[in-house]
């Protein structure tokens, strides 16, 4: 047999006899009351402190939270730990790098210096942050929205204090708005309250057949009771335009909803707005199918009673409605089912309709319904969605509708989503007003939105079954250029136009305006 001598490439054995393999470390996983979870490889434990060392590459779990570092050390009897190194952390609402991090995943407060923070768009970075149940405080904090080298947008603090849900104060910010500095010495406070509108500044405003005003429109919160008592709130708004009467309301709020839950205005939507403007079917301006229901899930447990002049009653069939509220009483209820929710008023009013009428006394009652959602295949799914009115005095017998919708959506590719939904009312009596009326009563409404890169847009049509026309288009469209994003919306009925410029970091401000922490969906891969 002759001999086999293989062929040995002296390069690649010098290598090998130089690198010693590599000797595999079992990890190690300790589970801790509180929920925390640890993979370690190395560790050292003191008995008489119940303090125990995790070194040599360290993983830590919270819920959905991802903690990596160097070197970790918990304090088991105080639920506190350190984490030391090169710490990162992954959260569904963000990172988080530091070198060191204090913690206490029982009473879920921090301290860390310093640290670099990245929520969607937004960076900051920070000297100091200091995480308590209530508020954080951040100190020497820089942040921005912005990608280049030379930010359009940024703001500077020697520090800021975050109170979520309540309010953000800047002391003496530095602001940066494309490429020009602008410095204020004293502290500069923002409510992140989503109850009231807060306290505005009038501002120039403009009406379709009256030209430039000023309008003002300002809430307060006067009295939050303690867990499970009432919160008492004020609003008022008062519009001036040339030629026309003013346009003026206040109204008085009593809420049952625990500040913690509230997510939206306490003040009771009023039923003057133009129909089903929550819907993503009916109005442009609502971005998603999930803003419509988010609305439907907010709580709502609320007593106001007010006074209104000179309103418009939008999207009605007669359009010199000129409506005014000598007194009002209304009582707002609405909730989550499942993933669906319903949402309810009963108003007793002294109401007239057009300016020089009488005032007359009368009952109105306003009900909605939306299903769950159902996956119907693995891009399209649906829903139903029923809305009702009825109303009672101001010389009627009585008058009602209630209008059905099913819901279709449908996402072939992730930058385009198309939406429809068929809808059919039924109603009986007559009404009082000819505003409450409704303008369709059976059509089809078709939306579509193209998301590619920068470029937004998306277009609505609604048709009218009865009438044989499309009598509604409406248009928006936003180019997403650095820290802004420039829009454009157009409505044919009722005709409106708007011009606008949007701050790309709404998502940061609606998680701070959230009273909990309620993070993303979503889970840490736990070994």
């Amino acid at each position: 047999m002759p001999n086999f001598v293989p062929k040995i490439n002296p390069a690649i054995l010098a290598k090998a006899l130089a690198t010693p393999p590599a000797i595999q470390q079992e990890a190690h996983i300790n589970d801790y009351a509180g929920g925390l979870r640890v993979v370690w490889k190395n560790q050292k434990y003191d008995v008489e402190t119940s303090k125990v060392k995790f070194y040599g590459g360290v993983t830590a779990y919270y819920g959905p939270t991802i903690l990596k570092c160097e070197e970790l050390e918990l304090w088991l009897d105080e639920y506190r730990g350190e984490a030391k190194g090169s710490v990162h952390v992954d959260d569904p609402d963000g990172t988080f790098d530091s070198k060191n991090f204090i913690f206490n995943w029982k009473l879920k407060t921090a301290q860390a210096s310093p640290i670099q923070l990245r929520v969607d768009r937004l960076e900051a970075k920070a000297t100091f942050l200091d995480i308590s149940q209530d508020r954080w405080i951040l100190e020497g904090i820089y942040l921005t929205t912005s990608k280049a080298r030379r930010p359009d947008f940024a703001i500077g603090a020697k520090k800021v204090t975050v109170r979520p849900g309540r309010t953000v104060k800047f002391e003496n910010p530095e602001l940066t708005f494309l490429g020009q500095k602008i410095r204020i010495p004293f502290t500069v406070p923002i409510s992140l309250d989503k109850r009231v509108e807060g306290l505005r500044a009038p501002s120039l405003s403009f009406r379709r057949g009256a030209g430039l005003g000023l309008a003002w429109q300002s809430g307060a919160i006067l009295s939050e009771g303690r867990e499970g008592g009432l919160t008492k709130s004020l609003s008022a708004d008062l519009s001036v335009f040339p030629r026309t009467l003013p346009i003026s309301s206040i109204t008085y709020v009593i809420s049952g909803v625990r500040p913690s839950a509230s997510t939206g205005f306490v003040k009771p939507r009023s039923e003057l707005l133009e129909r089903f403007s929550d819907s993503a079917l009916e109005s442009i301006i609502v971005k998603t199918a999930l803003q419509e229901r988010r609305f439907f899930q907010t709580p709502r447990r609320t007593v106001a009673i007010g006074m209104a002049y000179n309103q418009d009653a939008l999207g009605r069939r007669s359009s010199d409605n000129s409506v005014s509220k000598r007194l009002e009483v209304t009582g707002e209820v609405g909730g989550p089912i499942q993933d669906g929710g319903i949402f309810g008023q009963l108003r007793l009013q002294d109401i007239r309709v057009k300016s020089g009428t009488a005032y007359q006394v009368r009952a109105v009652g306003l009900g909605s319904f939306l299903s769950p959602n159902v996956r119907i295949g693995p891009k399209l799914e649906g829903h139903i969605r029923l809305d009702s009115h009825m109303s009672v005095g101001a010389k009627s017998n009585g008058f009602g509708w209630l209008r059905g919708a099913a819901v279709l959506g449908y996402q072939p590719t992730p930058g385009l989503t198309l939406g429809g939904q068929v809808f059919d009312s039924l109603q009986a009596g007559s009404p009082a007003f000819e505003l409450d009326r409704l303008y369709a009563n059976r059509g089809v409404n078709l939306r579509a939105d193209v998301k590619r890169g920068p470029y937004g847009f998306s277009a609505l049509w609604k048709y009218d079954f009865d009438r044989g026309k499309w009598y509604d288009t409406e248009f928006t469209a936003s180019f997403a250029a650095g820290s802004y994003e420039p829009y454009f919306t157009t409505k044919l009925f009722p005709r409106t136009y708007i011009f606008g410029v949007r701050l790309r970091a709404e998502d940061l401000f609606d998680r701070l305006a959230a009273r909990e922490v309620k993070r993303k969906k979503g889970s840490a891969v736990h070994p």
